[in-house]
C-alpha cells in the first residue's frame, strides 16, 4: 500500500465515524424519549377508553423531546467554543508556550525554523507561527480553528533531540493536519460531545435537587421519587452519548493522525525521517508532559501527551509498520530536468529514484525545491528581513513597487508620510534584492513575510495597511501580484485582529454557476492558452457544471473576477470547497503550475476562506514528476 492508499483509507474511515457520531447524537434524542414512551404505554393500559395503535408514539412529545435536546446540545457546544475562542495561539500559550522569533533563535530553534520555512514552501502553505514549550519530552501539535489563525508548537525535546530528517517527517505531519482541516473537525467533535455531556450535567442537578426537597405528607407518595427519576434518566442518558461520542473522537483522531502520517511520507518523500522520530519516542520510558493542560489537549500532540483511558492515538508500533511498508510511487523522469518549486505550491520533478539495498528512499524536488530556494534562489539579507516586523513591511511594499520613475517618487512619499524616514530607508537598501526577484519567488516571499507582519500591533498594521494602499494606487493600476497580496493579508493578518468575519453562505454552485465559470476561465487563461479549453472542461466537469467553452480573455479582469469572487462568497461551505478543488484541477491540467495560475488560485483560496489544495497530490496523480514552471 503507497501513501495515496494510505490517505484514501484513512478518509474513507473517517467520514464512517464522522456519520456515527452523528448517529450517536440521534441516539441520545431516542434514548431521553424512551422513557416517556413507556410511560405513555403503561398509562394507555390504564385507560378504560380504547388504546391507540400505537399508545407509545406521540409525535408532539417526540418534537419537543427532540427540540429540547438539541436546544441543550447546542448550548454546550458554543460554551465550548467560546472556552476554545482563542485559537491556536491560545491553546499553545495555555501549555506555556512561547512564541519562536528568529532573531536571538539558537542554533536548533533555528534548524527547526528552516524546517517549517521549507514545507511552507513544499505544502503551499502560509508560514503559522512557531511555539516552543519548555518541556524535555519529544512532542508537537497544530492548533486553531482555521488555518488562518493556526500555529504549530514543539518541545524542547523534540527541538534538541530529534534529527533534520526526524523533524522535518513531524512538521510535516503537523501541516497535514492543517491541510486537512483536522483542527476544525478535532474542535466540532469536542463541543458536540460538551453538548452532550450537559445533558448529564443538567441530570445530575436534578438529582441534587431531588434530595434537598423536603419530604411529601401525600398518601399518593413522595414527590421527590418522580424528580430523582427524571434526573437519573438524564444523567445515564448523557453520560452513556458522552461516552460513545469520546469513543468515536477518539477514533476519528487516529485516523486523522494515520491520514497526517501518510501525508507526511508524501511531503517529504522520506517516511523513514518520521518513522524514526516515533521509535525514538517509542524507545523512551516516560514521554508525558509535564503541563497539566496537555491532559485535555492530548488529541492536538503528535503522539500522546498524558495517561488517558482512551487513546486518542494508534499504537506507535503500527505507525510505524505503515510508514515502512509504504512504498513511495515511482518519479518519471522529467523533461523538464531539474525544474524546482516557484511559487509556494508544491509539486515533483525529480527521477526515478533507486533505493539503496536499505530501502532507503530518495526525497522528492518538493522539498529539495525548498532547500534550494531558502538556501540559494533568495538572497540572506532578503530572507532575514522576511523574518523581522520591520523589514518585512518593506519587503511587501516593495512587491508592489512600480518600474515607472514618476510612480516611484509618489511611492516613496507616501511611505514617508505614513511610516516615516526609516522605512524609506529600509526600502532604499532591500531595493536591489526585490529588483532582482523573479515572478516564481514573489508568492513564496509574501508567505514568508506572513509570521513577522502578524507580530504588528494593531495601530502599527493600520499604518503599513494605509500605506500600502497608497503605494498600489500610485501608479493607476493593480496588478494581478498586488490584488493577491490584499487578499493574503486580509486572510493572514487581518483576521487575526479581527477586522474579518466569516460569512455564513447557503448558496449552492449551481446557482453561482455563471460566476464559478467566469473564475474558472480566468484560470484557464492564466496557464497555457493552447488548453484554455481543456483546462475549464475539467473544472466544470468537478463542479457537475455543463461543458462550454471559456469566457473570452477580455472578459476576465480582475474586476470582473473581483465580482465573481464577491457571489461566491455566498457558496455553503462545503461548495466553497468544492470550487477550490475545481480551481486546482483547472492549473493543474497540463501537469505544470505557471507564476500567474498561482497567484491567481492563492488569492481565490483566501477570498474563500479556503486552505489552497497541495498542489503534490493533483500534480503527481495525474502526471508523476511534473515539472513547475519556473519562468520569470
Amino acid at each position: 500500500m503507497n501513501f495515496f492508499d494510505h490517505q484514501d483509507a484513512a478518509k474513507r474511515g473517517t467520514r464512517r465515524l464522522v456519520v456515527l457520531f452523528t448517529l450517536s447524537l440521534l441516539g441520545v434524542i431516542a434514548m431521553l424519549y424512551l422513557p416517556l414512551a413507556v410511560v405513555m404505554a403503561s398509562e394507555a393500559d390504564k385507560s378504560p377508553y380504547a388504546p391507540s395503535a400505537a399508545p407509545w408514539w406521540n409525535p408532539g412529545v417526540f418534537a419537543a423531546v427532540a427540540l429540547g435536546s438539541t436546544v441543550i446540545i447546542l448550548l454546550g457546544a458554543g460554551a465550548k467554543r467560546l472556552q476554545l475562542s482563542g485559537g491556536g495561539k491560545a491553546v499553545a500559550e495555555s501549555l506555556g508556550g512561547r512564541w519562536l522569533q528568529p532573531a536571538g533563535a539558537s542554533p536548533a530553534e533555528r534548524r527547526l525554523l528552516d524546517v517549517v520555512e521549507e514545507m511552507s514552501i513544499a505544502s503551499g502553505m502560509p508560514v503559522p507561527p512557531v511555539y516552543v514549550i519548555e518541556d524535555a519530552s519529544i512532542n508537537a501539535f497544530a492548533a486553531g480553528h482555521t488555518p488562518k489563525d493556526a500555529v504549530l508548537g514543539f518541545t524542547r525535546g523534540a527541538i534538541d533531540q530529534l534529527t533534520r530528517d526526524e523533524l522535518q517527517g513531524v512538521v510535516a505531519h503537523e501541516f497535514s493536519h492543517v491541510a486537512h482541516g483536522d483542527m476544525r473537525l478535532n474542535l466540532r467533535l469536542a463541543c458536540a460531545v460538551a453538548g452532550v455531556m450537559v445533558i448529564a450535567l443538567i441530570g445530575r442537578g436534578v438529582l441534587h435537587a431531588a434530595a434537598r426537597m423536603p419530604a411529601s405528607r401525600s398518601r399518593k407518595g413522595d414527590g421527590r421519587a418522580g424528580v430523582a427519576v427524571i434526573g437519573l434518566v438524564l444523567l445515564v442518558v448523557g453520560g452513556l452519548g458522552a461516552l460513545f461520542g469520546r469513543l468515536l473522537q477518539a477514533a476519528v483522531s487516529r485516523q486523522r493522525e494515520f491520514l497526517a502520517d501518510a501525508s507526511a511520507a508524501q511531503y517529504t518523500r522520506n517516511p523513514a525521517g518520521l518513522a524514526s522520530a516515533l521509535r525514538r519516542i517509542a524507545g523512551l520510558h516516560d514521554n508525558r508532559m509535564e503541563s497539566d493542560a496537555a491532559s485535555g489537549l492530548n488529541h492536538f500532540f503528535f503522539t500522546s501527551a498524558a495517561r488517558a483511558w482512551l487513546a486518542s492515538h494508534p499504537p506507535i508500533e503500527e505507525r510505524i509498520r505503515r510508514l515502512e511498508g509504504a512504498a513511495v510511487a515511482p518519479v518519471a523522469r522529467s523533461s523538464r530536468d531539474g525544474a524546482n518549486l516557484p511559487t509556494g505550491a508544491a509539486g515533483l520533478a525529480s527521477a526515478d529514484p533507486t533505493p539503496s539495498a536499505q530501502g532507503a528512499v530518495i526525497p522528492g524536488r518538493a522539498v529539495e525545491s525548498a532547500r534550494q530556494i531558502l538556501r540559494h534562489d533568495l538572497p540572506r539579507k532578503l530572507l532575514a528581513a522576511c523574518q523581522e516586523p520591520f523589514d518585512a513591511q518593506a519587503v511587501v511594499l516593495l512587491l508592489a513597487w512600480s518600474t515607472h520613475e514618476d510612480a516611484r517618487e509618489a511611492q516613496r512619499q507616501a511611505v514617508r508620510s505614513g511610516l516615516g524616514p526609516a522605512m524609506t530607508s529600509t526600502l532604499t537598501r532591500l531595493h536591489p534584492a526585490m529588483k532582482e526577484l523573479g515572478e516564481s519567488l514573489q508568492l513564496v516571499v509574501l508567505d514568508l513575510c506572513m509570521p513577522a507582519l502578524q507580530q504588528l500591533s494593531l495601530p502599527q498594521y493600520q499604518a503599513f495597511r494605509s500605506t500600502l494602499a497608497e503605494v498600489i494606487r500610485a501608479d493607476g493600476r493593480v496588478t494581478l501580484l498586488e490584488w493577491t497580496l490584499r487578499s493574503v493579508l486580509g486572510r493572514r493578518v487581518e483576521g487575526r485582529f479581527g477586522a474579518l468575519r466569516d460569512r455564513p453562505g447557503s448558496a449552492s454552485v449551481a446557482s453561482r454557476a455563471r460566476d464559478a465559470w467566469l473564475l474558472l476561465s480566468a484560470l484557464a487563461h492564466a496557464g497555457a492558452p493552447a488548453r484554455a479549453t481543456t483546462a475549464l472542461a475539467r473544472g466544470l466537469s468537478n463542479l457537475e457544471l455543463p461543458d462550454q467553452p471559456p469566457a473570452p480573455l477580455a472578459s476576465c479582469s480582475l474586476d470582473a473576477v473581483d465580482a465573481a469572487l464577491e457571489g461566491l462568497a455566498r457558496l455553503s461551505e462545503t461548495g466553497r470547497h468544492r470550487l477550490v478543488e475545481a480551481a486546482a484541477e483547472v492549473v493543474s491540467e497540463d501537469g505544470q503550475l505557471h507564476p500567474r495560475e498561482a497567484l491567481l488560485l492563492r488569492a481565490v483560496a483566501d477570498r474563500l476562506d479556503v486552505l489552497m489544495p497541495s498542489m503534490v497530490e493533483l500534480l503527481e496523480r495525474d502526471a508523476p514528476g511534473a515539472a513547475l514552471d519556473r519562468r520569470r
